[in-house]
């Protein structure tokens, strides 16, 4: 369920997103797909979307995301992943638990592939 916690989001949207993806054969029109992500939400979330989902604006996954991301989204996630990419140091730990943390932060931003690169 998602209430309306920005920290929150970006799990909910995965968790949903593979839910809808693995059990495809249980939601097959769109229509059920959009009756089912309203029914993962709750309190303040829900009713911030119920208007959009009453006039149809839900067209497909992607709307109703990005809709969400619009409304609950931080707006300082960019800054917060430059500055915590900017300290981030390997010290004693596994190269694989460094790299993995490194691409989380890279993921946040939208940077292109060589700036990307330039980080690493």
């Amino acid at each position: 369920m998602f209430n309306r916690n920005w920290k929150d989001l970006r799990p909910f949207v995965t968790k949903l997103y593979f839910k809808l993806l693995v059990n495809y054969d249980w939601y097959p029109i769109e229509a059920s797909k959009v009756s089912y992500r309203m029914s993962r939400l709750s309190e303040d979330a829900a009713w911030t979307m119920d208007p959009f989902f009453w006039n149809s604006i839900f067209v497909n996954f992607k709307t109703f995301v990005l809709l969400l991301e619009w409304i609950y989204n931080d707006t300082s996630r960019e800054y917060i992943a430059v500055i915590k990419l900017k300290n981030l140091q390997q010290w004693n730990r596994e190269f694989t638990s460094f790299f993995l943390e490194f691409l989380g932060f890279i993921n946040k931003l939208d940077w292109n592939k060589a700036a990307r690169v330039a980080a690493f």
